[in-house]
């Protein structure tokens, strides 16, 4: 963050390096989709 870019462009940048952002996760599996769900919040409720 010491160069002065926004987040949005740091997001932007580490979507063009990763393996898995972008889609490319679904892209490089055998099936057909795949839900990835994550909370940062301990004992959070998925379904809500």
């Amino acid at each position: 963050l010491k160069s002065g870019a926004t987040i949005q462009e740091f997001n932007c940048i580490r979507k063009h390096l990763s393996k898995i952002k972008g889609g490319r996760l679904v892209e490089n599996t055998k099936c057909h989709g795949i839900g990835l769900v994550m909370s940062d919040v301990e004992g959070d409720e998925l379904s809500s």
